[in-house]
């Protein structure tokens, strides 16, 4: 599919740019110095605390999604069992 936007491509890199340049400096504190210490602990907290929030964003929207879908589904059934029962009726109608 092509893009019509040509422009929409740009934040991507930015994002790219802005992630590489992230791991970069934490790949740089894992350089076993003591003066590193204190700020890498900071770093994994932080990060830590990010994960877990994008987790259970992540899962309230994954219960958003089951939710639409039983509702579509619930919508389904309803329809056939609506058709499998004015079927039933209009057969017990014409045999009277």
């Amino acid at each position: 599919m092509m893009m019509k936007d040509k422009r929409a491509i740009a934040p991507i890199f930015v994002f790219i740019i802005i992630v590489l340049g992230l791991i970069g400096v934490y790949l740089f504190l894992l350089i076993p110095l003591p003066a590193f210490t204190k700020i890498r602990t900071i770093v994994n907290y932080f990060l830590i605390v990010i994960l877990w929030f994008v987790f259970q964003g992540l899962v309230v929207y994954g219960y958003y999604r089951l939710g639409k879908l039983a509702v579509r589904g619930f919508a389904f059934y309803k329809k056939g069992i609506t058709k499998v029962t004015d079927k039933t009726k209009n057969l017990f109608e014409m045999s009277r």
